[in-house]
């Protein structure tokens, strides 16, 4: 651009001849060149234009075309704008706008294009003081907009997604609800059955609500914790802690079924089947990889080793342990019932 300001015919213009501008000119002239941002001056009675570079490739197939032009004539979509901007400058003002929409005809399209702008405009003196036009920053967030838009209308779909799976997945869990209901009500079916059955069901439905409200993302262990695995209020006679630890979908639905299995547990033969027995859950986070889990029980009564592996065993040491690519450890020590889970994190 220093090139073409050296080679464009001023004379013909009411600047005249370059070795005939004012030193103001000059030096923003020089000052514009030199910087990297794409600028812009409107200099003069006529309002022609000096730009550099940045603004050069702002301006697409509109350069070289517009260098020299009257300001309002070099862009006609917006000229009333560009009228606006000559009066407030001329009259001192400096004006900002960010993520300014304009309508420009650029890149050949038969259509304006849709323009999104940073815009900084000053006033520019001559060497006697008074305003002589204005120096322009023209920063384009077009691309930046556009991508947030797309982000943004990609987030709502999910979100619709989302809002339609746990629809569905609710509807089939009342569903499976009433054909269990209908089944264990035939004569001679095991309502104790039909009961575990509904609860573990119950259970498998507030695993996924936590995961609803964090968009399918993750699930903290607390949140399980708190409303997952207990079929019963049991408040005061359950201690938790642990960090913010988030597990993935997957993990995080299995934790709370075999949460849950543990807390069925201890209220029927373990912990919480005796006044003043307790559980203590405690949860880290070792190495930034895995979330390491440790249920403890006691002040129940003494724990026998169960005669078979049940449902909730089976939870444990297989789709923890051997499907999710995590660790279990299942104790029925005397004193009282112990199992750490070790989860990866992601």
């Amino acid at each position: 651009m220093a090139r073409r300001l050296r080679e464009h015919n001023w004379a013909a213009t009411a600047l005249g001849p370059i070795h005939h501008w004012p030193a103001s000119l000059r030096t923003a002239t020089a000052m514009m060149l030199a910087s990297p941002a794409p600028m812009v001056m409107a200099w003069g009675s006529e309002a022609r234009l000096i730009y550099n570079d940045g603004y050069a490739l702002f301006a697409g197939d509109r350069h070289p075309g517009l260098f020299g032009m009257n300001v309002l004539d070099a862009w006609p979509e917006v000229a009333a704008f560009n009228a606006e901007i000559l009066r407030l400058t001329r009259g001192g003002e400096s004006i900002s706008y960010r993520d300014f929409t304009l309508h420009l005809y650029r890149h050949g399209r038969q259509e304006p294009e849709t323009v999104y702008l940073d815009l900084d405009y000053s006033p520019l003196y001559d060497d006697e003081g008074e305003p002589a036009g204005f120096l322009a920053i023209v920063v384009e967030t077009t691309a930046r907009i556009t991508a947030e838009r797309a982000r943004d209308t990609a987030e709502q779909q999910q979100q619709l997604l989302i809002n339609e799976l746990n629809h569905r997945v609710k509807n089939t869990m009342a569903v499976v609800q009433a054909m269990a209901a209908q089944t264990f009500r035939r004569p001679g079916a095991d309502q104790d059955a039909a009961k575990v059955f509904t609860a573990r069901l119950i259970a498998l439905s507030r695993a996924h609500d936590v995961l609803t409200r964090a968009s399918w993302e993750s699930a903290g262990v607390a949140e399980i914790v708190a409303e997952v695995a207990w079929p019963v209020d049991m408040s005061g006679r359950i201690q938790c802690q642990g960090p913010d630890i988030r597990l993935p979908p997957q993990r995080a639905v299995a934790l709370g079924m075999a949460l849950h299995e543990l807390a069925t547990n201890a209220l029927k033969y373990g912990a919480l089947s005796r006044d003043g027995g307790k559980v203590h859950i405690q949860w880290q986070e070792v190495d930034g990889k895995n979330c390491e889990i440790t249920w403890r029980e006691a002040g129940g009564p003494v724990v026998r080793l169960p005669g078979h592996r049940g449902f909730g065993t089976r939870l444990i040491e297989r789709t923890l342990g051997e499907q999710l690519g995590g660790e279990t450890n299942l104790a029925f020590a005397p004193e009282g019932v112990v199992c750490r889970i070790s989860l990866p994190v992601i």
